[in-house]
């Protein structure tokens, strides 16, 4: 697994992203439809922090990358 993060740009339009890839399991099957805690990630991490969020289930793992706005990061200090 690896895991990154960082903050990119400047001023209002700076943000924290954070990269999540799984590596060197067992092969990821696709399915037709999400489950719990994946619509959990995707919608609520939107909602709650205006967060992009980019799920991907590739064959030799999960990819993950995600965009918060550092307002929203500050703010919930």
């Amino acid at each position: 697994m690896l895991i990154r993060w960082g903050r990119n740009g400047g001023g209002e339009n700076s943000a924290v992203e954070l990269h999540w890839v799984e590596q060197f399991g067992p092969k990821v099957k696709a399915r037709r439809k999400r489950g719990f805690g994946s619509l959990v990630i995707e919608r609520n991490l939107a909602r709650s922090l205006d967060a992009e969020v980019n799920l991907e289930f590739e064959p030799d793992g999960v990819r993950c990358h995600i965009v918060i706005p550092a307002s929203q990061v500050l703010a919930a200090r």
